[in-house]
């Protein structure tokens, strides 16, 4: 299949972005923790984030995009704070050696140009799942070296019974409003993540992305509120209807109302949702040096089943 490089051109390009990243969705082959990101959406996040020239995509000879490569330069522009890297993204049928090779060539070609002064140069980063051998074996073949791994990848069966949700008193569970609750979403996220009470300009902005990514799907945001109206706790539960692996991002809770089992309260009730939906499984990631969150994932029925890890090449 001949595939033409192509630069993004920005918001006209955002309806096949997205088509291109739930492409999992049609093709049940692919693993599904196929994406650059910490999930599908965090990677649409992340295109609005960065200079548009920092994203390449080779099309098909329909227009429909095939391969993708996010160049960082700059650490604000990745997920893991990571600067001169890059990622890439390809459709299973066209993970074949030659385009592989030529993603790579490319990225290690052009990344350079694009560092800073001043921002560390002397070697390039990716990241690649211990169990995509494919990548994998073609990282090795370019000189690049399996460093600690960064994330883990945590699955759990929705095939058995789940435990039913537990909130403490004056809480209650309900889904996210995007006409009346996009302050509040944004503001317990930056105070889960950010320590920030308040949301700023960038996480209201961020949190109408999610809306954004969710229209025509059946993805569920849930909260946990106290009797005040006040967003204590979240997670995003994202529905796959092909694969029927269920994904959830993120999951925070404020500082001021954690201790009480609020998040464990809400990561039930949204695997319930999964459940509903028909879906097979669930799957989460997060940092290897969050403790608290892998105990968490595990205290629901997550076990890890694979590790992110960086590769770096001098």
């Amino acid at each position: 299949m001949k595939l033409v490089l192509e630069k993004f051109k920005g918001i006209v390009d955002i309806p096949d972005v997205k088509a291109f990243l739930v492409g999992r969705e049609r093709w049940a082959s692919l693993p599904d923790y196929w994406t650059t990101g910490k999930s599908t959406v965090g990677t649409y996040q992340a295109m609005f984030d960065s200079d548009p020239a920092h994203h390449i995509f080779w099309r098909d000879t329909d227009g429909e995009i095939q391969s993708y490569l996010w160049l960082c330069p700059q650490p604000i522009e990745t997920v893991d704070a990571d600067s001169n890297s890059w990622r890439m993204l390809i459709h299973p049928r066209q993970r074949i050696h030659e385009l592989g090779a030529q993603i790579i060539k490319h990225a290690e070609k052009y990344l350079p140009s694009l560092v800073q002064e001043g921002d560390s140069s002397d070697s390039m980063r990716t990241v690649a799942y211990g169990k995509d051998f494919w990548l994998t074996s073609l990282l090795t073949e370019f000189g690049y070296e399996r460093e600690a791994a960064q994330e883990v990848y945590m699955l759990r069966s929705l095939q058995g019974a789940i435990e039913e949700p537990s909130l403490a008193d004056g809480y209650c569970i309900r889904a996210f409003n995007p006409e009346t609750d996009i302050v509040q979403r944004s503001g317990v996220q930056c105070d889960a993540f950010a320590g920030l009470v308040e949301p700023n300009d960038w996480s209201i902005e961020n949190t109408c992305r999610f809306v954004q990514w969710s229209e025509g799907r059946n993805d569920l945001d849930l909260a946990a509120v106290n009797s005040l109206g006040e967003f204590a706790s979240f997670a995003l539960f994202l529905v796959d209807p092909i694969t029927l692996v269920g994904e959830l991002d993120p999951v925070g809770t404020r500082a001021a109302h954690r201790r009480k089992g609020l998040a464990k309260a809400v990561l039930l009730s949204g695997l319930k949702y999964l459940h509903k939906q028909g879906m097979k499984q669930a799957v989460v990631r997060t940092v290897v040096d969050n403790v608290s969150a892998i105990k968490l994932y595990e205290s629901v029925g997550f076990r890890v089943v694979d590790k992110l890890y960086r590769y770096v090449k001098a």
